[in-house]
């Protein structure tokens, strides 16, 4: 009889530990921190000149860590602040029960590697924006929009933002008001019936200024490192 229980003692905890070793490993989200910004720093850091911050959840292999630690800093607020403050911060961990505990790395960290320890720590890394050139990063799904087909020729937009202030010609022509954002600019955007586009200034998110014309690249940015573009435009089937 004991035998007996013996044998069944160590199945279960051979279970247990399987269980636990398979649930230690579920968190594999990467949800985007912050909007894409001109990183006069990033150029020789991660060959690109715009990046935006990615949370992850787990801590980079040992080596990582033993080769690009800066040093481990308490907040008052949380950890991307602390990195943000720091000219030679590119990513950083802390532990999900002490959040304002943080390790900050002088090198970014690959957000395709292996990650460790995902139910005990986090992450925050920067990576470099690859669709900047081309259109913005996509901050809404693709939704019917009726009222667009005459300005843009198309049923279905989607909201991107990018770095830069539309040039003078544009503003001049577009502008519709001024207005302090409750929640942010692309939702007052969105109340507007007249309103496509929107601009705001990276350190004042929530004031925002809106136009009736419809960004796009024919559109010459201006003030890449202090203001913010955002507005509707046409989805792309193939995307």
């Amino acid at each position: 009889m004991t035998k007996h229980l013996f044998i069944i003692h160590i199945y279960i905890s051979i279970y247990l530990f399987a269980c636990y070793h398979t649930q230690s490993n579920t968190r594999r989200d990467i949800s985007m921190l912050s909007t894409c910004k001109w990183c006069t720093d990033c150029i020789k850091n991660m060959s690109c000149s715009y990046s935006r911050w990615i949370g992850a959840w787990g801590l980079p292999n040992q080596s990582f860590i033993d080769n690009y630690t800066l040093g481990v800093v308490r907040t008052s607020s949380y950890c991307l602040n602390e990195c943000l403050s720091n000219p030679l911060c590119f990513s950083f961990t802390s532990p999900t029960d002490s959040p304002t505990q943080c390790t900050l790395y002088s090198k970014p960290v690959n957000p395709l590697g292996e990650f460790y320890n995902r139910t005990a720590f986090e992450l925050g890394t920067r990576i470099c924006c690859t669709d900047i050139k081309n259109l913005g990063n996509i901050i809404s799904p693709c939704l019917p929009c009726p009222n667009c087909t005459k300005l843009m020729q198309c049923n279905q937009t989607c909201y991107v933002v990018k770095p830069g202030l539309p040039d003078n010609k544009f503003i001049s022509t577009y502008f519709l008001n001024k207005i302090n954002a409750t929640i942010n600019c692309a939702d007052e955007c969105e109340l507007n019936p007249n309103c496509l586009t929107f601009s705001y200034i990276v350190d004042r998110p929530r004031w925002c200024s809106l136009y009736s014309g419809v960004m796009g690249v024919t559109v010459i940015y201006n003030d890449t490192s202090e203001q913010m573009t955002g507005g509707k435009v046409c989805c792309d089937p193939n995307r």
